[in-house]
């Protein structure tokens, strides 16, 4: 199985795109860094404070995810799914 390839969460954080809520866009005072596998890609998730609390279980953020990069490519990949980071 292929490893997940960081370039996109990597590059995002070092150019410091990463300043508003990736559900609704806000702007963001502080950050507090999830990341997101769909086995193939990772990509770093910001979510503002009411974001954060209204997408508890993280669907609205595998949507819009899955969208942009395709679902997972394996039957055990995250499918999506977050893990809190920093």
């Amino acid at each position: 199985m292929p490893r997940p390839d960081w370039t996109i969460l990597l590059d995002d954080m070092a150019t410091q795109r990463v300043r508003t809520c990736t559900l609704c866009g806000s702007p963001l005072d502080q950050l507090s860094l999830e990341s997101w596998s769909n086995g193939t890609v990772v990509a770093a998730v910001v979510l503002c404070p009411l974001c954060r609390q209204r997408d508890a279980q993280r669907p609205a953020v595998r949507a819009v995810l899955e969208r942009r990069y395709g679902r997972a490519t394996d039957t055990e990949g995250d499918s999506g799914s977050c893990m809190a980071s920093a």
